[in-house]
Formats: C-alpha cells, structure tokens, sequence
C-alpha cells in the first residue's frame, strides 16, 4: 500500500461546506514535512512552497497552499485517532509485503539449517516495546504524557503507539498495544517493569517470545 493512499481515510470536525484546501493534501505536506526534518509550522509551510511541483506529484494541490496559521488549524481539527490508527495500518502493510519477501528469498534458496550463518537469516523477528516521558507536554493535572512504542527493529519502523497521563498507566498501555498486534513468532523485548504474569501470558498466548531485562 502507497502511504498516499492511507490519506482518503483521515477524519476531521471541518465543515464541509467552502473547503478549499482538501485535509489530506496538508495531512501529506505534514508527514512529509516531519519525514524531512521540518518540525515547525513555518517549517513546513517553506518546505511545501519549495516542494510544491514534488508535492503535486501525489495530490493536485489546486489551490496552492494554505499559510502556516491554516496548516495549523486544519491540522488541529483532525481527528487524532484516525490518523494514527491509519498510519499504524500502513506500517503494518509494509511490515507484511516486506516479510513475504523475505520469505519468498528464503524459500527460492537452498537453506542448510546446520549452517551458523544460515541460523541467523532465520532468526525471528524482533519487537522492541517501551515507554517515554515526553517531558514538555503536560496536563492541566501536572502529569506528564507518556508514550508506549512498538519498534520493528529489523525495519527500523514504528508499529505502533499508546498513550496516557503517567508513568503508572504504562504496564497497562503496554497490554492494550500487545492485544493489537499480531506477534506470533516474534522475539519481544521489554523493561523490567514489565516482568509481569499477565504481560507475559499475553505475549505468550500469541505464540511469541519475551525477552524481559530484570534489574538485580
């Protein structure tokens, strides 16, 4: 799946009526913006009037480009969970072709299992997960946004994210991502916090491996 494509499906609480610039074109200009290291809304407005012949390559852009203050705005009224639950979806997509390549190689080679090198192409797959602090975002309540990330390490990708107020809500956010992903045969490495019955039934329910750091 192209990543343009992941773009019809955001939602947004924009009126409908007088749209000019279409969300997916500045939801696009963003990720691109951010992939290219434009972190900043001045940023990305001079990045998309640099790269607006590029940028028409995968949308018509019609009406040019709105101002940073608008590219703000519209991606303020985004609906957050439709775009991150759609970028996850296109992770994975790519996580799935790419590992059926890889199997088709595997499979169109004669294999000698006995082989050390050979054991090592047919390691699984593996998962990093854990939790951050990001320390500049805090709530009304004073309480830090925290993160939970699943990392393929072999495609240097994100698969997915969680978030919640405090460091305590992470064993369960961590739980809550497991139960979306699809880990079976997959080798998945946590922190010692999460040395826990439940988590690692979870993982192991799922056919795959935890590889838990236990501090002394």
């Amino acid at each position: 799946m192209e990543i343009t494509h992941i773009f019809d499906g955001i939602e947004e609480t924009r009126s409908t009526i007088n749209q000019k610039y279409p969300v997916a074109e500045i939801a696009f200009l963003v990720v691109a913006s951010f992939i290219c290291g434009y972190n900043n809304w001045h940023a990305i407005a001079r990045f998309g009037d640099a790269n607006i012949d590029w940028l028409r390559k995968f949308f018509p852009y019609a009406n040019g480009l709105p101002t940073r203050h608008n590219i703000a705005r519209i991606i303020r009224l985004i609906k957050p969970e439709s775009l991150n639950e759609l970028l996850i979806n296109w992770a994975r997509s790519y996580q799935s072709e790419i590992a059926g390549n890889q199997q088709q190689s595997l499979d169109n080679k004669e294999v000698d299992s006995q082989s050390p090198e050979n054991a090592l192409v047919k390691l699984r797959k593996i998962i990093a997960i854990d939790g951050k602090d990001v320390r500049g975002l805090q709530a009304h309540s004073g309480e830090v946004l925290n993160v939970v990330s699943v990392y393929d390490l072999g495609l240097g990708i994100t698969m997915g994210t969680e978030m919640g107020l405090g460091k305590g809500q992470e064993i369960e956010m961590v739980r809550n991502v497991l139960n979306t992903l699809n880990l079976k045969e997959c080798v998945i490495t946590l922190d010692a916090l999460h040395c826990q019955s439940e988590t690692i039934n979870t993982i192991v329910k799922q056919k795959a491996t935890a590889l838990i750091q236990v501090k002394a």
